[in-house]
This record gives C-alpha cells, sequence and structure tokens, in this order.
C-alpha cells in the first residue's frame, strides 16, 4: 500500500477498520487528517506548508485491495494544481516470516494546467522478517511516455 506521510502530523482525526459481520470477506479502511507537509520521495509536494490528507481502501481477505487517496499539493510557479488524487489496486499475501505486495498506481492531479502531471506507476514490495527486525526492498516502476516516467528502488528496516 501507498505511504505517504509528512515530518510531523499534526492532527489525525479518524482512522479504523469496518466490517458488517465477523466473519466478513471485506474490510473497510478510512483516513483522514493534517500533515505539517506533505513529502514524497523525500520532495515536498506543498512548498513546506501543511496539507490536509484522506483516503478509503477496501481490502479482500485474499489479499487483493483497491482504494483512493488525495491531498492538497502546492507546487511553486503553478497556482493552478492544488490537489493530488490517487487510484490504486493491488494484491499482498505473506508466506511464513515473508510478504508480498504488488500494486498499480495512478497519480492525477484534476485541477491542473495545461502541463500535465498524471502518471501510472507499478509497485512491488518484498519484505523477510529477521527476527524483531523486517526487511524491505521496493521497486516503483513508471513507463516510458508518463509524466514521471523512471524506476525508484528502496531498501527499508522496521524494528
Amino acid at each position: 500500500m501507498r505511504l505517504i506521510s509528512g515530518p510531523l502530523a499534526l492532527i489525525l482525526v479518524a482512522a479504523g477498520s469496518t466490517a458488517y459481520a465477523d466473519d466478513a470477506a471485506f474490510s473497510l479502511d478510512a483516513e483522514i487528517g493534517v500533515v505539517s507537509d506533505y513529502v514524497f520521495r523525500g520532495i515536498s509536494q506543498t512548498q513546506g506548508e501543511a496539507a490536509w490528507q484522506a483516503g478509503v481502501t477496501l481490502t479482500h481477505e485474499s489479499g487483493a485491495y483497491a482504494g483512493i487517496w488525495a491531498s492538497r499539493v502546492s507546487y511553486e510557479g503553478d497556482s493552478e494544481t492544488d490537489v493530488e488524487l490517487d487510484l490504486y489496486a493491488g494484491w499482498s499475501w505473506s508466506f511464513e516470516e515473508t510478504s508480498v505486495d504488488i500494486a498499480a498506481l495512478s497519480y492525477f492531479y484534476p485541477t491542473g494546467p495545461e502541463m500535465n502531471y498524471d502518471y501510472t506507476e507499478f509497485s512491488a514490495r518484498i519484505a523477510q522478517a529477521l527476527g524483531p527486525v523486517e526487511v524491505a526492498g521496493i521497486v516503483n516502476m513508471s513507463p516510458d511516455g508518463t509524466a514521471d516516467s523512471g524506476t525508484y528502488w528502496g531498501l527499508a528496516g522496521e524494528a
């Protein structure tokens, strides 16, 4: 799933998971909040200012999921683009101490000017638990010809 964060969360208004029955095949997660700065891949998307963010994810017990996420954005020299809207779908599963997540993500900027920032990327993440630590490798790839074409690699650890 998509991980978006700012250095300091100011307000987390709601977060939760809802299923209609104890044995329901689906769960619905929702979040809404305000962060002090929306930072994506190390770059501020709000010129260091606060941003509202909200999202909803529907997950099936099989590991399939789909969702929508939105945030305020503010780009230097672009007074028109003020919203990022992300649509995503994927599948995650685990076996023994390993977890895998593959997804497709589309980023839209509905209030954008003549410049087209919209793009799609594909993501793969594999994580391995090593005792109390989890180590993950991540790759995100955008096809050539999109606004943000390229490949991004990452390595993360969490205790």
